[in-house]
């Protein structure tokens, strides 16, 4: 799946990041930063945090905590490479913990210096995260739809 962020709003100019998420091994590279663009590249997934007449997804305050969680799980499982042509977007060294939220879960805080480019990576791992709860989702269900056809199911 071919991914593309257009993020506004945070330091520097707005920008664009391309990423590309291999379903069967789970492994998302990020390839690129290029300057902004409103349409979307070929077949792109397209997300923003702004208005695009063209954009799958919204990217708003409230998902940074949930993209950053998921951010740190796919380094520690070596599931996430980030390529030279956007190293500058890497967003390690913008994100702060913050303790622990009314959830119980870790809390974070960004930098006030957070570019662009290092919110659109967060975008991408976010969308990233929510695209395989869904294939979760419909493989159960799947699932379900063998059982009551009378297939058997291994445990």
């Amino acid at each position: 799946m071919n991914i593309q962020a257009v993020i506004s709003g945070f330091q520097g100019r707005p920008c664009t990041v391309y990423a590309y998420y291999d379903e069967e091994s789970d492994v998302l590279v990020i390839s690129k930063e290029a300057a902004s663009r409103s349409d979307r590249f070929k077949d792109c997934f397209l997300i923003s945090n702004i208005d695009l007449p063209e954009r799958d997804a919204v990217f708003a305050p409230e998902d940074f905590n949930d993209a950053i969680t998921h951010f740190f799980e796919m380094i520690c499982d070596s599931k996430l490479t980030i390529k030279d042509a956007a190293s500058r977007c890497n967003p390690t060294n913008s994100i702060e913990k913050d303790g622990v939220n009314e959830n119980g879960k870790r809390a974070y805080r960004i930098s006030p210096e957070t570019s662009n480019g290092q919110v659109a990576v967060l975008s991408i791992v976010w969308h990233v995260k929510n695209a395989r709860t869904v294939c979760k989702v419909l493989d159960m269900q799947d699932r379900f739809a063998d059982l009551q056809l009378g297939m058997m199911m291994t445990i």
